[in-house]
């Protein structure tokens, strides 16, 4: 078996399946705190020696407290992670994608590795998969996604969001479950009502904008 591979990603699909595309800092903490909400999370890796050391409990850097609550998740069964992008999101109705988007000395995004993903992942939504975007991109990325992932896979997603990211080193944990601005949006309804019963689990009330207007906050 590769390294990074997992054989514990479930084969069946599932409602409570959520999985997190592209696993650093935020993908990490979303993961850990989503399972030990409850949920089923597939984390999914490119790279093979992160998805190893995240398999182990071991987070890819520092946060306090992170650590353990990987390992909790994994032990509780709840918690996988994989580079096998097919069998990740084959399964889950909810698909974050949580890429650290690099950005070059004039602050311009290179989105090539999140396109990239994006073109993998496409072939293999359920066609009531929602997408949920949090990696911090220009306005307009969203609509490059889905129009991205609908050209690949005509019969999915049924809607996409965006989220701003709610981060801060140190802090990660508590912010993620309690965000300071816990804004989520969308231009699909069903969408946003898909998504928010997904995050009440960790904060109770949220922001509801259009898709344009979350990614410019």
């Amino acid at each position: 078996m590769p390294v990074g591979e997992t054989v514990a990603v479930p084969r069946a699909r599932s409602d409570d399946a959520v999985c997190i595309v592209g696993i650093w800092h935020q993908g990490a903490v979303a993961a850990a705190c989503l399972a030990d909400a409850g949920f089923t999370v597939i984390g999914v890796e490119a790279d093979r020696a992160t998805t190893a050391l995240l398999s182990g409990g071991r987070a890819p850097l520092f946060e306090p407290g992170l650590d353990e609550l990987l390992a909790e998740g994994i032990a509780s069964g709840r918690l996988t992670f994989t580079s096998d992008v097919a069998a990740a999101v084959g399964v889950a109705a909810t698909v974050m994608v949580m890429f650290d988007t690099p950005v070059d000395d004039n602050d311009d995004v290179d989105l090539s590795p999140l396109m990239s993903m994006v073109r993998a992942m496409a072939p293999h939504l359920r066609p009531d998969c929602h997408v949920l975007v949090t990696a911090q991109v220009p306005v307009g990325t969203c609509d490059r996604i889905l129009e991205t992932i609908r050209e690949i896979n005509p019969a999915a997603p049924a809607g996409i969001a965006y989220s701003p990211e709610n981060l801060r080193l140190g802090q990660a944990i508590e912010l993620y479950r309690h965000p300071q601005l816990p804004v989520l949006g969308s231009d699909d309804p069903a969408t946003l009502d898909h998504l928010e019963s997904v995050l009440s689990a960790l904060h109770a009330e949220w922001i509801r904008v259009d898709l344009r207007t979350a990614e410019m906050i």
